[in-house]
């Protein structure tokens, strides 16, 4: 929550508040240019946004490490975005970001309020849509026997698809997992499949594990599944990787402004 705090309340009162008051006017009618002014305001407050969301950041990868050593979650959405350097990076683009809105919006409320809903749905899109493309993933083939489908957390979907969620590979970030596939290679139809979730277990020999009878049923099928995932020992790549495009969006987002507030002969 640290970089939307920080655009909307450093962020989008910076220039839209000087717009809404007037007194823009004053500064801009003195020797200093307005692309030097608005520079000197992102510069100065952008540089303070960093190192405050730096420090909480520095200080809670220090205090929750035993937790993050024992959970292995670092690529996790919430736990990735607040360790470490990247924060450095999304306090940046957050910062410029909103005193850009507020500079074409010239309204502080409304600039406050843009700027939590974008950099909220920013921080949770990019996670899920661009982080897991950022170095190529590696795959593997693994057999779903038995065994390896009580290792997961759920089967099927609501479209009743041929799905098995919740698989893991060891020290790696699991970005996709095909459905389930026939030796041949083609998709499990979805009558196979609801028809071992529906299997009944077996009185004389019954089955064990999360999914009892439907694990046995499907591990029977001889079916497989194709995992995309990210090694953990791209971790460091993917925080550099990550801090790099937040900071080219910031850059690009300096530039409108600059080019936004030169004076036009209408």
């Amino acid at each position: 929550m640290v970089p939307a705090l920080i655009g909307m309340f450093w962020g989008a009162p910076l220039i839209a508040r000087e717009l809404e008051a007037g007194t823009h006017r004053l500064v801009w009618n003195q020797s200093v240019t307005r692309r030097r002014w608005l520079l000197v305001k992102l510069l100065v407050v952008g540089v303070g946004s960093m190192t405050a969301a730096g420090v909480a950041s520095l200080l809670l990868t220090w205090a929750a490490s035993p937790v993050d050593a024992v959970a292995d979650a670092r690529f996790s959405t919430i736990v990735f975005g607040a360790r470490n350097v990247a924060p450095f990076a999304y306090a940046a683009f957050a910062f410029v970001f909103s005193a850009v809105v507020g500079l074409l919006t010239r309204r502080t409320v409304p600039a406050m309020a843009m700027t939590v809903l974008a950099i909220l749905v920013i921080q949770f899109a990019v996670p899920n849509l661009v982080r897991p493309h950022l170095m190529p993933p590696l795959t593997v083939d693994r057999a779903m026997t038995e065994d390896a489908i009580n290792e997961a957390r759920a089967l099927g979907s609501i479209t009743n698809g041929a799905t098995v969620r919740g698989i893991t590979v060891r020290e790696a970030w699991v970005t996709g997992v095909s459905d389930l596939r026939t030796r041949d290679g083609r998709t499990l139809d979805s009558r196979t499949f609801n028809d071992c979730l529906s299997t009944p277990d077996d009185p004389a020999v019954p089955a064990t594990g999360r999914f009892g009878a439907a694990a046995r049923c499907l591990g029977d099928l001889d079916l497989h599944v194709e995992i995309t995932y990210q090694p953990h020992r791209r971790y460091w790549p993917f925080q550099f990787l990550e801090s790099g495009l937040y900071l080219l969006a910031a850059g690009l987002l300096t530039l409108l402004g600059l080019w936004r507030i030169q004076p036009r002969i209408t």
